[in-house]
């Protein structure tokens, strides 16, 4: 490595990679992979695709055409087709290709695809006054609070073990649990779906806080595969239902599908803590909109009594990474052309709603310099901070020359999240639900503190 590359790497933090190991930096993970190479390469096998000098070797390695996340050798490609993971998706009983896209096949033309600071000054001044007037003509009264804790996490909040980041994670699904009481949707015959359920730490204390209830089914979709899973706790005969994985990118789930949901006449309850971005969109098109998409043919035998729709008693989504939205998946999409916003302007708002956490990070590192506990003074620690959500480019002041305060820049954040809600708000209301917005915990704890609440009329 060159000593200009060394000193970048340095003044970022970044570790130089390893002698003898793999010369890829993988962006997501801020590092270089620790994979060995093969001899004579800069590369590890998985990364080989980045080799000039390919052309040379005897086998050459590509990208998957199934997963662009994995390579392949290129003269293996019939053999691995046959066992990719990808393939194995696609074969699912409930894999339909797009399902809860609302615009497939959508093509972003060159204006949608600008950067923040590629947009003309004129055009951001413009389209931010139409926000703020367009945000004022809707909103007429604030978001209600509800910050009450379940009980039932009294025991694990006190264990003094527990670091910052277990704290945060635990007091937000203290939150959440509580409103879903209060909703009262915990109850008997009711089939529960987390939508990005990682883990299933959420489903795991929505479960204990159940386990008085009978006929009770949970359903947990995550299209990753995750390690360490809290499915483990619900294996035996008094450790309540199984967990049952529907490991499916919510964009392809049709649960029209899922044979063991629709041979069943329990509502439904849908819920996620931190669905990002167009997660959320696709998790309300996939529970309110799917129905429309099933064939008479299609129908699962003798049990369907009703379709899925009309089942879903409530929901509860904890709201996040609105810088991940996009046009095609968006449900609010008639909102805002009514509104007068197009597809270019939502592309502007779905990237300035990062400065809804501009503070927070000012304060985070604020708190660091003073050598401040995270939780106790209300900011998160470095690793889960902003960072857990973090966007793709920050966007400064100097990059697009507006001379914003910083407290211009949250309040602008701030609108934009609640105009893309308002949207959210619109189609669920639309389709016969009552739809609101609560703030489930102190923004002290995480400036992602907004659910959407929705019920039955």
């Amino acid at each position: 490595m060159d000593t200009s590359t060394f000193k970048i790497f340095s003044c970022n933090n970044i570790k130089p990679p390893v002698e003898g190991r793999c010369g890829y930096f993988v962006k997501r993970k801020q590092r270089f992979c620790k994979m060995m190479p093969p001899k004579g390469q800069t590369y590890c096998a998985e990364h080989l695709f980045q080799e000039n000098s390919q052309n040379d070797a005897k086998r050459k390695r590509i990208l998957c055409p199934l997963d662009k996340k994995h390579s392949i050798y290129e003269d293996n490609i019939d053999k691995h087709l046959k066992k990719c993971n990808a393939a194995i998706k696609i074969q699912l009983p409930y894999f339909e290709k797009d399902i809860n896209i609302g615009l497939k096949n959508y093509s972003y033309n060159q204006q949608e695809q600008l950067n923040l600071s590629e947009i003309p000054v004129e055009i951001l001044v413009g389209l931010i006054e139409r926000v703020k007037k367009c945000f004022l003509d809707i909103s007429n009264q604030p978001i209600k609070e509800s910050f009450s804790l379940h009980p039932i996490f009294n025991d694990e909040l006190s264990i003094a073990s527990y670091g910052a980041t277990v704290k945060k994670h635990l007091l937000q699904q203290a939150s959440l649990i509580k409103i879903l009481e209060d909703m009262d949707c915990l109850n008997n015959g009711t089939s529960v779906i987390e939508f990005g359920a990682g883990k299933g730490s959420f489903s795991h204390w929505v479960q204990k806080t159940m386990s008085n209830k009978n006929d009770v089914s949970f359903y947990l979709v995550d299209r990753q595969s995750n390690r360490n899973k809290f499915d483990c706790y619900h294996k035996g005969e008094l450790q309540g239902p199984r967990f049952q994985r529907l490991n499916i990118d919510i964009q392809h789930l049709n649960l029209e599908k899922v044979e063991s949901l629709c041979n069943s006449s329990q509502s439904i309850v849908g819920i996620g803590k931190h669905v990002c971005g167009a997660a959320t969109d696709l998790t309300l098109k996939c529970l309110f909109d799917s129905s429309s998409n099933i064939s008479e043919n299609d129908e699962p035998p003798k049990k369907r009594k009703t379709n899925l729709k009309s089942r879903v008693h409530s929901c509860l989504f904890a709201l996040c990474c609105y810088h991940c939205c996009t046009w095609p998946t968006y449900v609010g999409r008639d909102f805002f052309i009514r509104k007068g916003f197009t597809a270019y302007d939502f592309n502007i708002i779905s990237k300035m709603v990062g400065w809804a956490t501009c503070g927070f990070s000012r304060r985070k590192i604020k708190n660091e310099s003073e050598g401040v506990d995270g939780v106790e003074n209300g900011v998160d620690g470095v690793e889960n901070g902003v960072d857990e959500h973090s966007l793709k480019k920050t966007y400064k002041e100097e990059d697009i020359k507006l001379k914003l305060t910083s407290e211009e820049q949250e309040e602008i954040g701030r609108v934009c999240k609640r105009m893309i809600d308002f949207g959210r708000i619109e189609y669920v209301n639309f389709h016969g639900y009552n739809a609101e917005l609560v703030h489930y915990i102190s923004n002290s704890i995480t400036p992602e503190n907004i659910a959407l609440k929705i019920t039955k009329h």
